[in-house]
């Protein structure tokens, strides 16, 4: 009994982990590029509008 309750916990925490971003870097990279384009964004306005 204890053996499976501890690996239910064991799962949820290796499980919200990844959620979070902890050990998944995909998360990682979707989130830097998402950054990256709304810092962008700014920088082509002002060039399309000083053309």
């Amino acid at each position: 009994m204890y053996q499976q309750s501890y690996w239910i916990h064991s799962l949820n925490d290796s499980n919200r982990n990844r959620i979070m971003g902890h050990s998944n870097p995909f998360v990682f990279q979707m989130l830097l590029g998402t950054f990256a384009v709304i810092l962008e964004i700014p920088f082509s306005l002002s060039y399309s509008f000083s053309s």
